[in-house]
């Protein structure tokens, strides 16, 4: 890493039943998902990717976060594109319910 590159600003909560409700709704209405990336349990193997365009939709996240709620997988990547900078969530469930961290990608050429 270059001296002037600084690292990004990471976000983190817990979300409750309202707000993972409402990041649903905002991955639907409001931004164009690049990638989902799922992790499985340890018992079943490697990630599985779901690229934008095959079957992300409000059903296939909503399927996914009830699958996190009940820890049938270990966490969810989102990757989306919103006011022009690429943007990437991690849910993952741990004891205290569903954590979400987000950061803005730094830009780069190709993207």
């Amino acid at each position: 890493m270059m001296d002037n590159e600084s690292l990004p600003e990471i976000l983190q909560a817990h979300v409750d039943e309202t707000q993972l409700e409402l990041l649903l709704r905002d991955y639907v209405a409001l931004v164009e998902i690049a990638q989902v990336i799922v992790k499985p349990n340890r018992e079943i193997g490697a990630p599985l990717i779901q690229h934008a365009g095959s079957a992300i939709d409000a059903q296939f996240l909503r399927g996914l976060f009830d699958q996190l709620r009940r820890r049938d997988i270990e966490g969810v990547r989102v990757t989306y594109h919103f006011q022009q900078s690429e943007w990437l969530d991690t849910l993952a469930s741990d004891n205290r319910g569903i954590r979400l961290v987000r950061m803005r990608l730094p830009p780069t050429s190709g993207r």
